[in-house]
């Protein structure tokens, strides 16, 4: 992708039967993809008992601190 220009982010593809531009298909596919699965990482460790994490975690990526409301 580092070869490629802003023309090829915005060329039309058609994929899944629907028409798309690769740079919003990359985004669609590759970048929620990646929050779903971190969201659902973060949920399950959530339900294991981690209590540390917060918000914070998946939101920013970043320890925040615990403090009670």
């Amino acid at each position: 992708m580092s070869g490629w220009t802003e023309a090829d982010f915005r060329g039309e593809i058609d994929i899944f039967g629907t028409k798309s531009t690769r740079g919003s298909l990359l985004v669609n596919l590759v970048l929620s993809g990646y929050a779903a699965y971190r969201t659902q990482l973060f949920c399950y460790l959530k339900s294991c008992g981690r209590e540390e994490l917060s918000t914070m975690n998946l939101c920013a990526g970043v320890d925040g601190s615990m403090t009670a409301a």
